[in-house]
């Protein structure tokens, strides 16, 4: 006995079932890309916070940096030597 024999549908059955697996599927997809959106966003707002609060917590210490100051110094962490003690605020609190 193969499935045939136990799943006996009529045409009108068969095809409201293929109409709403195939919705399925297009959800399924739909949710794909909005979960990539969302980790996009995720991200982006992350990094946002992250700016925002060493620039917060550096200036509680006397740092004088704006959050743009802040973000561009993160773009070159790789300095070796940071002049200034305001810098070197902000790369050890983003450390």
């Amino acid at each position: 006995m193969d499935i045939s024999d136990k799943i006996a549908f009529q045409p009108i059955i068969f095809q409201e079932i293929i109409q709403k697996l195939s919705a399925i599927d297009s959800y399924k997809g739909g949710w794909d890309l909005v979960e990539h959106k969302g980790k996009r966003y995720l991200k982006e707002l992350r990094n946002i916070a992250t700016i925002q609060s060493i620039g917060s917590s550096t200036r509680i210490e006397g740092a004088t940096l704006t959050d743009e100051e802040v973000k561009q110094l993160l773009k070159s962490v790789q300095i070796n030597k940071l002049d200034k003690r305001e810098e070197q605020e902000v790369v050890g609190t983003w450390d």
